[in-house]
């Protein structure tokens, strides 16, 4: 039995990639599953799904609008939207499924850009230990009780969207730092579009990208112009979704003037959800 056991193991372990990936997906989407019995909240579920008239039916008007600035510039959040509607109406199980769905697939390419990433850092340590550490990485941000919200939430699909193409951008990147071919580049730009068309807090990743440039893959001084200029084409999208985002909130009066909340407000706000989220990490008590 031992040896038999052992010898899964080490079958499995030839295969690292699709064994992390299928295996966060599913330990992720048991966890998960239970949230589909859950009923749909009226907090913003009913401005995005329940009271949506642009979802309820497929015309080209409609889509028009979906792609278009509504709320937020988000037209691939709202075309899912569209979608769920149409298989099942209002009923909670498919738009909490999708979101349940979307988010065991997200564990399952974060383990996959862990491991990448931990063989980049550490190419000399045992590959078993390498895929315990990304698996339990991987696991750890998966069923973390901060994941619930937006998982259970159907509002939040646009942050489960956002991060799956986010993540499915870095693979891409990381393949074409290796390889060096320009699809995997032209791929990761173009996922990181599709993030950005699902909520524009994806803005963030081309910092991102230059940090995993710096480490693990350990940016050299002569090669910085070069991977700046690589980062152009994610940064100017960035930009461009950024003013999309500040037009859109300005349209439902969603943005604070200066004279209403300080600069000093603002910073002092965002260091407090740094801390929040640093904090809840760690010990995630009294989240509700």
């Amino acid at each position: 039995m031992k040896k038999a056991i052992q010898s899964v193991v080490k079958t499995l372990l030839k295969m690292p990639l699709r064994t992390g990936f299928f295996g966060a997906l599913l330990i992720t989407l048991l966890i998960f599953f239970k949230s589909t019995t859950n009923n749909l909240v009226q907090w913003d579920n009913a401005m995005y799904v329940l009271n949506n008239p642009y979802i309820q039916t497929i015309t080209l008007e409609n889509i028009i609008k979906l792609c278009g600035i509504y709320i937020y510039w988000m037209p691939l959040t709202w075309l899912s939207h569209l979608i769920d509607y149409q298989i099942a109406g209002p009923k909670p199980f498919t738009h909490l499924f999708g979101n349940v769905l979307l988010h065991s697939i997200n564990t399952g390419i974060l383990f996959i850009v862990a491991y990448k990433l931990l063989n980049l850092a550490k190419p000399k340590t045992d590959k078993a230990l390498l895929f315990l550490g990304a698996f339990m990485a991987a696991i750890l941000w998966g069923i973390h009780p901060l994941r619930v919200e937006v998982v259970a939430w159907v509002a939040e699909r646009k942050e489960l969207l956002s991060t799956h193409f986010m993540l499915a951008s870095v693979v891409n990147y990381l393949i074409y730092k290796k390889s060096k071919k320009q699809f995997y580049y032209i791929m990761s730009v173009g996922l990181s579009i599709s993030a950005l068309a699902s909520k524009p807090s994806a803005v963030i990743l081309p910092i991102a990208l230059l940090l995993i440039d710096i480490y693990p893959l350990k940016l050299k001084l002569s090669g910085l112009k070069k991977a700046l200029i690589e980062k152009i084409p994610y940064f100017f999208c960035s930009f461009i979704v950024g003013l999309l985002a500040i037009f859109g909130q300005s349209k439902v009066q969603a943005v604070t003037s200066f004279e209403q909340l300080s600069i000093l407000s603002r910073v002092s706000g965002i260091f407090y959800r740094l801390s929040f989220y640093l904090s809840k990490t760690i010990a995630p008590i009294n989240l509700s």
